[in-house]
């Protein structure tokens, strides 16, 4: 699997995915096969000076073994952010499944230094 910056019609399979109306500010990543077919993908949206939106979809869990750090790294690393604002839809039913906020970083392999917030 590969995992690269989402091209417009990624952003589209992934908008379609989640069931988003997105924002102008919308970026992405996503991991694709050898066929690059979408496997899964990250949005983010809602950029301000230290958070940003965060929305998550893949057709199978295995996806995030090969997903979850570029996904954390893009925001935190990349881009500087320090709080994530995490979306799930209630219908989701796998939503809850997700780990708190502050295990995230021990996932995503970040120093201990990092700066995380809460969602709401």
């Amino acid at each position: 699997m590969i995992v690269r910056a989402a091209s417009q019609a990624h952003l589209e399979w992934l908008v379609n995915r989640i069931g988003l109306c997105p924002r102008a500010d919308i970026r992405g990543i996503v991991a694709v096969d050898q066929r690059e077919r979408v496997r899964g993908g990250v949005l983010y949206e809602g950029w301000t000076q230290s958070s940003v939106q965060v929305h998550m979809a893949s057709e199978a869990p295995i996806v995030w073994r090969h997903l979850l750090r570029p996904a954390m790294r893009y925001p935190f690393v990349d881009c500087g952010k320090s709080v994530p604002w995490p979306q799930s839809r209630s219908q989701t039913s796998r939503a809850g499944d997700w780990p708190p906020i502050s295990d995230l970083r021990s996932l995503a392999g970040f120093a201990t230094g990092a700066r995380f917030g809460t969602t709401c």
